[in-house]
């Protein structure tokens, strides 16, 4: 339940278009204005709805809120990256560990996959 939507509940449609008329008619303090029609300060009003938010959907609001949301989607997409690097350097050590397997005797009996890796570093560090 969004802050516009209890203000209609609770004061009706006719207030809400009150206080949206005096916002447009001329240079008003938005508080003032909102204090001139609902009668009680925005703060307060705020903190009623809140209450009503929480009572009414408990866990729900902090669950699916807009912050818990975005921390969510962000813990998603570390996780994605994570399985992707892992994937990746298992894809990777299975490349070398063929390369080797494929390599001359000489390479297969003396190297390991990181000394290959190693050795083959040395003609790309011109890219870095």
């Amino acid at each position: 339940v969004h802050f516009i939507g209890y203000l209609h509940g609770q004061f009706g449609a006719e207030k809400f278009s009150q206080f949206i008329s005096m916002l447009q008619a001329g240079p008003h303090d938005f508080e003032n204005a909102f204090f001139e029609v609902y009668g009680t300060p925005l703060s307060s009003l705020e903190r009623d709805w809140r209450s009503a938010v929480r009572v009414r959907w408990g866990w729900l609001g902090v669950i699916f809120g807009e912050t818990s949301l975005w921390v969510f989607a962000a813990f998603l997409l570390v996780l994605g990256w994570i399985r992707r690097r892992r994937e990746r350097k298992t894809r990777l050590e299975a490349l070398h560990a063929a390369e080797l397997r494929n390599a001359p005797e000489e390479l297969q009996s003396r190297a390991t996959v990181k000394e290959l890796i190693e050795e083959n570093d040395e003609p790309y560090t011109h890219l870095h």
